[in-house]
């Protein structure tokens, strides 16, 4: 299968989620899927040129984008980026939305995506998701869109069952 692991976090980046992605590749590529890896990128780029290095060496293609750096409106940006990614490097049998950040874009493109995905929930990722007042939540996704793209997902993946009730607890449809 070709897949694409959408995560923006990846080493040398410090996080649960950029980890979990790095090894989720190095595990399908030797189980012999065709593996693309869209992410984030740090400042400092010789480390995250060994990382990719590795990566590549499992046959792993890798791309990354500067999305801190890069505007406020980081959501929007992404947006671009992960359309016009999948454009070139697609088509993809499954999509990984890897982390909380992903998900937000997952929300606006899934719909467009052509294809099934995944979804994978680390820590306090749903509660941004469904009780966050803030306004600046409201800007970058809409409830009703998580809600709908959570649904319309092959899997969601919880990293931990108190994670899968917590979403269970929003989403009760995604119990069946």
């Amino acid at each position: 299968m070709k897949l694409l692991l959408f995560s923006h976090e990846l080493p040398p980046m410090i996080g649960g989620a950029g980890t979990y992605t790095y090894e989720l590749a190095i595990a399908l590529s030797k189980m012999g899927h065709k593996v693309y890896i869209l992410s984030g990128s740090i400042d400092n780029l010789s480390q995250s040129i060994q990382v990719d290095e590795t990566l590549r060496g499992h046959g792993i293609v890798v791309t990354r984008y500067n999305w801190r750096n890069k505007t406020k409106l980081w959501f929007l940006y992404w947006n671009i980026i992960f359309k016009n990614y999948i454009k070139n490097f697609g088509p993809f049998d499954q999509i990984i939305f890897c982390n909380y950040t992903s998900n937000i874009i997952g929300s606006k493109v899934f719909e467009i995506i052509n294809c099934p995905y995944k979804i994978v929930i680390h820590g306090s990722d749903i509660d941004y998701f469904f009780t966050q007042p803030e306004f600046k939540y409201y800007i970058m996704f809409s409830k009703r869109k998580m809600k709908n793209f959570f649904q319309k997902a092959e899997s969601v993946i919880a990293v931990s069952d108190y994670l899968k009730d917590i979403l269970l607890n929003y989403i009760p449809e995604l119990q069946n």
